[in-house]
């Protein structure tokens, strides 16, 4: 059974108006009782739809002269507005729910304030396109709330019924206001009687009906205190635990958070960890509101069933859903974080995937535009022919697809200041010879070992989290290692075999995969790739090794490399530790680091017979992932990333 009454909850403070105004009839002794029987719908309008939708009777007029719209480009109105009437409608946000044959309009009206309230009007349409009734709806919140106006609305509720709208009527209206004075729940079957889901021998369905009564506002205090994320509590009756203040009992809540919750999973597809992980990370007010601002995104996204023209109707685009998949899977790890904010962080990634990293790499001393034909790098379909033939568990770990953000960007260097005779021929190698005889070096100088290598994990067993490693670069086939050092090494594959001593995470000891995607006279390019074996690694990315000549005029080998990640990966969402990134660079700066270790000592050797070589201090950037939670949880705008 779907609820009835989430779908209006979830609709935020600024239209919890509509919860209240659309669901009620009026009793006597001022008493509303809500049946929330059936399904409604919540959708924006434009004041266009409103206005075409709306009979232009005495009782628009009375509104009209209101509307913002009226009021900037409409010189005959402005000139019959009285001193008093200083309110405004505003036009460009209108939310309309419909039930039975009653459409409901929601305004935000723009007011003088005497106490930090805040006002919403309402307004009632029948099915003859009449409107019937309108409604003040005035919030004063609490001042903890307006310290913090990003957590669930608290303060009080009054409701003004309303048939000409002026500030004197308003604030006038106060001795004769209702107030939101209790609110009960109870389950009933589809047979009418009080039967809870699974009770009732012949029942099929059951509804939660939630009764919310008004009536005269106190002469002190506005009526009862709204707490969206917990309970409906009347502050005028002390906490003593009993005698008759009214509540909706936490497990009311409890039901409806899931209810929202599974709208987003029915929504999005999502798995039961996903759904579990939402419901143990938000109240009901988080996973409402995130569940009807899903909804909104989706509905703006829509694309027609029929991508080639003709008839068709919308549905939900799959990359709307991918990415508010993604959002979700950051929301469940990150609860304070704002889909608003994520989408604009998308919108600043898309635009240049580079975002996040590049004020920081320039001020380093890193040039992005370097960095370009890694980023760039066309996957050759040598190398997906490659991967077809070995099978359905070799893929390509793609760098481009979807401008994913860039994750990390390095650069490793070491300076040749005398050239070496490796083939002890009295003379200098040419730089084609010095390049040559790297490549063949290549997998021994690119293995290695390290003691005592300090984990970001916490190790079981292992009080100082730190322990021996070792990697070493394999290829494939023998014909994949003939292929490596030829002048057409295009596909082929190296393994990279990882090992740790003692019991160490599993980061450390899963093998990797790479693939040679570009070679050049003065660098190749391996790609990551996916196997039967070391399956996807943390990140996908192109990286480089070759030799240029520096500002000083000296050979120099190299190596760089561009790394890219979802945002949610970037924050750690799903991943087995929350220290896996972390270790992930760590041995990745430990294998080129060791690597420029490996080549001074190699050069520096009699085999070189005279060569001389020195280490260039390593450049790497990574995302900042406090960065990233701070801008996703940010009540501000997300205009630009700067290097903090």
């Amino acid at each position: 059974m779907k609820s009835k009454i989430k779908q209006l909850i979830k609709i935020g403070i600024l239209y919890l108006v509509m919860i209240l105004a659309q669901t009620s009839c009026e009793k006597n002794n001022n008493s509303i009782d809500d049946e929330l029987q059936q399904e409604k719908k919540a959708s924006k309008v434009s004041f266009s739809d409103f206005n075409t939708n709306v009979t232009h009777n005495r009782q628009y007029q009375n509104l009209e002269r209101h509307f913002d719209i009226s009021k900037n480009y409409n010189q005959n109105l402005q000139n019959r507005i009285s001193a008093n009437d200083s309110i405004t409608l505003l036009t460009d946000e209108i939310l309309l729910i419909q039930k039975n044959d009653i459409s409901y309009y929601t305004f935000k009206i723009v007011a003088p304030s005497e106490h930090n309230e805040f006002y919403n009007l309402v307004v009632h349409v029948n099915n003859q396109q009449q409107i019937i009734k309108s409604e003040i709806y005035e919030y004063t919140p609490d001042d903890d709330w307006l310290i913090e106006t990003s957590q669930p609305y608290s303060g009080f509720v009054k409701v003004i019924d309303n048939d000409f709208i002026s500030l004197d009527d308003l604030f006038s209206a106060r001795a004769m206001q209702q107030c939101l004075t209790g609110a009960s729940g109870e389950w009933e079957c589809n047979l009418g009687n009080n039967h809870a889901p699974g009770e009732g021998q012949s029942c099929t369905s059951w509804d939660f009906i939630i009764t919310l009564e008004y009536g005269r506002c106190p002469d002190q205090g506005f009526g009862p205190e709204l707490y969206l994320d917990n309970t409906l509590t009347d502050p005028s009756v002390p906490n003593s635990g009993g005698g008759g203040s009214p509540t909706i009992p936490t497990e009311t809540f409890n039901f409806l958070k899931e209810e929202c919750i599974a709208d987003i999973a029915n929504e999005l597809g999502l798995s039961i960890n996903d759904s579990d992980c939402l419901s143990n990370n938000s109240s009901f007010s988080e996973a409402c509101s995130l569940s009807n601002d899903i909804s909104n995104y989706l509905a703006n996204n829509q694309v027609s069933s029929n991508p080639n023209g003709g008839l068709g109707f919308s549905i939900n685009s799959l990359e709307a859903i991918a990415i508010a998949k993604e959002f979700v899977e950051i929301r469940c790890g990150l609860p304070e974080a704002k889909l608003e904010r994520f989408l604009e962080l998308k919108e600043i990634l898309n635009n240049n995937p580079w975002a996040l990293v590049q004020e920081c790499a320039e001020q380093n001393g890193l040039n992005t535009n370097n960095y370009l034909d890694l980023y760039n790098l066309p996957f050759p379909q040598e190398c997906s022919d490659r991967l077809f033939n070995m099978g359905v568990e070799w893929h390509h770990q793609p760098i481009t697809d979807g401008n994913v953000p860039l994750a990390n960007i390095d650069y490793y260097g070491v300076e040749v200041n005398n050239y070496p005779d490796f083939d002890n021929d009295g003379n200098p190698d040419s730089e084609a010879e010095i390049y040559q005889a790297f490549r063949e070096k290549f997998i021994d100088v690119a293995s290695g070992d390290l003691e005592d290598f300090q984990f970001s994990c916490n190790v079981p067993f292992n009080s100082t989290n730190n322990g021996d490693i070792n990697w070493e670069f394999i290829p494939l086939t023998t014909q994949d290692g003939i292929d490596f050092v030829s002048n057409d090494p295009i596909a082929s594959i190296l393994l990279i075999e990882a090992d740790a001593s003692g019991f160490f995470p599993s980061i450390a000891t899963d093998d990797g995969a790479v693939i040679v995607s570009d070679f050049t006279n003065n660098d190749w390019t391996i790609s990551t790739i996916m196997t039967a074996n070391n399956g996807t690694q943390p990140f996908s990315g192109n990286r480089q090794w070759g030799w240029l000549i520096n500002q000083n005029g000296n050979f120099e080998f190299f190596t760089r490399a561009v790394d890219v990640a979802n945002i949610s990966l970037l924050l750690n969402i799903g991943a087995s530790t929350e220290c896996q990134q972390d270790t992930y660079y760590n041995i990745a700066e430990a294998t080129w680091e060791n690597m420029q270790q490996e080549i001074v000592d190699w050069i520096n050797s009699t085999e070189s017979n005279g060569g001389q070589a020195s280490i260039i201090p390593k450049t790497a950037i990574r995302v900042d992932k406090e960065k990233i939670e701070e801008l996703l949880t940010s009540n501000e705008t997300i205009n630009q990333i700067n290097c903090d």
